[in-house]
């Protein structure tokens, strides 16, 4: 008796199982996919934005030309995020144009631009000029 209510209800079961199975799968891969190539357009978009605010580091060099090549090097990244705006793009490379080492200017033999920097160091903290950090 067993066996036959297996034998009628199991094929059911799996006709309407299989599709449940299929879809769930199908999910599951268009999500890990999904989230990979979400993954390689913003490591794409970040890459782009360091080198761009590198270029800030030429002389007479210009925010629009950092735009410009963000914008040539990585299209489909903006297109995904929907940054390709140049004001959304400047906004995007102010933190990276923030950490750019600052050019430093020389004053005598290179020992008082330390002082100069250490003073001004100290005074940011709080410090008296000439402390000792």
């Amino acid at each position: 008796m067993w066996s036959q209510l297996i034998a009628q209800v199991l094929p059911a079961l799996v006709d309407a199982l299989t599709p449940l199975l299929v879809a769930v799968l199908v999910g599951l891969i268009y999500r890990w996919t999904g989230i990979q190539i979400e993954q390689k357009h913003m490591l794409a978009l970040q890459s782009a934005l360091q080198n761009g605010a590198r270029l800030m580091l030429k002389p007479n060099a210009s925010i629009e030309e950092a735009i410009a090549y963000v914008q040539a090097s990585v299209p489909d990244a903006l297109a995904k995020f929907r940054a390709g705006d140049p004001s959304r793009i400047a906004e995007l490379l102010a933190p990276h144009i923030a950490v750019l080492p600052k050019p430093r200017l020389p004053i005598g033999d290179g020992a008082m631009t330390q002082v100069v920097i250490d003073g001004v160091k100290n005074r940011a903290r709080g410090a008296t000029p000439g402390a000792v950090e």
